[in-house]
């Protein structure tokens, strides 16, 4: 009896674990076709669509940005902005921007059910600081 119990347990554990970490993967999915071809500010305290997104990718994601860029980088925190495009059918890429550390980290994914992995490191340009300024003044009005 004990071991049923156990075992039911178990169970609804790890259903429910695997639904909500299905939620997170459906929200990557379905908002994606917003967040394509955008620039997005990450601001944490507004909870702002760049944000989600970045939940969303952390989640989707989770070899790569979670675990490796993330949490081998202790002082990290998330990028002031983000980029999401798509190559082709299966490629998907999301650069993230940190303004203080002027870097953009561009990290890309090929293939149906490829991880996203770091393809490059280079300096913000000058369009780039400026698109950061405008999110900036916009999320300001708001």
């Amino acid at each position: 009896m004990t071991q049923k119990r156990t075992f039911f347990g178990n169970m609804i554990i790890f259903i429910l674990t695997m639904l909500l970490s299905s939620c997170n993967i459906n929200r990557y999915i379905s908002t994606y076709k917003d967040a394509k071809d955008t620039y997005m500010l990450v601001d944490t305290l507004a909870n702002n669509f760049g944000n989600k997104r970045l939940t969303y990718n952390k989640a989707f994601y989770k070899c790569e940005l979670k675990n490796n860029f993330f949490c081998l980088a202790y002082n990290r925190k998330d990028p002031d902005f983000i980029y999401e495009y798509s190559d082709g059918l299966y490629s998907k890429s999301i650069e993230m921007f940190y303004i203080n550390l002027d870097s953009v980290y561009v990290f890309e994914a090929n293939g149906k059910y490829a991880d996203l992995m770091l393809k490059d490191k280079r300096v913000i340009s000058d369009f780039e600081r400026k698109v950061y300024q405008k999110l900036k003044e916009l999320a300001i009005k708001k």
